[in-house]
């Protein structure tokens, strides 16, 4: 039962969808790009999905983007015409994967571990009930609520954060064009630009 509540948390708050198209491109605006290459590990650019060609992938430069487009898109003012030098072409023969991330992941998983966590401490905290009186450290059960709460809160809070910050959607390329022709039309979900 518990595993199945926390599947259903994860999927409406972190997880983009697999199939299907968005409403608007403000929808697609929300996702975030990952690229992890073959012949560099290390290197991993990221920035909106803009365009999908035959052999590269286009991605505006996450600083350009917030700077320029993003007030666009929140305004739908948004022309589909990116220039050149906000946008970064990507060779689909050295791409290992494509993650897509969902914006405010990390926010979503910090503020929904906190509750969990507080509100768990406050149960445990009420539940225990107060301490024998003895000399020492004695607790009232609202005390030991208190104590409890922040302490999984903050707990809750850096565990969420951290499970948001990891949770994404991996589309395997594996510097294939074939592997990317098949994969193409998920890529496509996320794309802001509408023509071919």
């Amino acid at each position: 039962m518990k595993s199945g509540i926390l599947l259903a948390f994860i999927t409406l708050f972190f997880l983009p969808p697999l199939t299907g198209q968005f409403s608007s491109i403000k929808d697609k605006a929300r996702f975030t790009a990952i690229i992890s290459f073959t012949d560099n590990p290390n290197y991993r650019p990221k920035g909106k999905l803009y365009h999908t060609y035959d052999s590269t992938i286009s991605l505006i430069n996450p600083y350009r983007y917030k700077v320029h487009y993003s007030s666009l898109i929140k305004t739908s003012n948004w022309d589909h015409i990116v220039p050149e030098h906000d946008l970064l072409y990507v060779q689909v023969n050295r791409i290992d994967n494509v993650y897509m991330r969902k914006d405010g992941n990390i926010i979503r998983g910090i503020l929904a571990g906190a509750i969990v966590g507080t509100v768990t401490g406050i149960f445990i905290g009420q539940f225990s009930g107060n301490d024998p009186s003895a000399p020492g450290f004695t607790y009232t059960e609202n005390e030991k609520s208190g104590r409890y709460g922040m302490l999984l809160g903050f707990a809750g809070g850096l565990t969420g954060g951290i499970i948001g910050a990891n949770i994404r959607v991996k589309i395997p390329i594996g510097a294939s064009k074939p592997e990317y022709r098949k994969i193409k039309p998920r890529l496509d979900i996320y794309r802001l630009a509408e023509v071919e």
